[in-house]
């Protein structure tokens, strides 16, 4: 789905889809978000964090 900042930037082609050669900027979380009760939407962690198609972030890596 193409953002409006995305289209204003004429990068459509390279940041709205997730495939080969796109970047990516996504979070895995631990539940489902839209599927859970509001009053647990603060209680969710972030497992993971990508930022230009790399891992910035990796809770499992990081826990002790």
């Amino acid at each position: 789905r193409e953002s409006g900042a995305s289209y204003a930037a004429h990068q459509v082609d390279s940041l709205c889809s997730l495939e080969t050669g796109t970047w990516s900027d996504f979070i895995f979380i631990y539940r489902d978000f839209f599927g859970c009760e509001a009053s647990e939407i603060d209680d969710t962690v972030v497992l993971e964090t990508w930022v230009g198609g790399k891992k910035v972030l990796d809770k499992a890596e990081n826990s002790e």
